[in-house]
């Protein structure tokens, strides 16, 4: 996976502390910075800690999982049924609604 300047700024950060510790010398010190201030994939930052106990980067969370599609706002969550219609609805059918009774609590016009 590829990353950016945040994860190489974090597997820095750690390598200071390693080299702060003792655990490599500063030769050492500057090759692991240098191939991760150059790394463009992720297994690159991970082979420089394999040798070396905690601290490790914490990288962020997209940088650690594989990409998925985000949910859609309509996906996101199933769409609410529609409100139930009021009897003697005169509006226009709706889908899968047989066409509206009309009404006969009115007399027409004219009579």
């Amino acid at each position: 996976m590829r990353i950016g300047d945040r994860e190489r700024e974090l597997a820095m950060a750690a390598l200071d502390e390693h080299h702060r510790e003792g655990r490599i010398d500063p030769g050492e010190y500057r090759e692991r910075s240098a191939v991760a201030a150059t790394a463009r994939v992720r297994s690159q930052l991970d082979a420089l800690f394999e040798d070396l106990p905690d601290p490790h980067p914490v990288y962020p969370p997209h940088a650690t999982s594989p990409r998925t599609p985000s949910p859609s706002p309509a996906s996101s969550s199933p769409a609410a049924p529609p409100p139930p219609r009021p009897p003697g609805h005169e509006g226009p059918p709706e889908d899968g609604d047989a066409a509206p009774e009309p009404r006969r609590d009115r007399e027409p016009p004219g009579s």
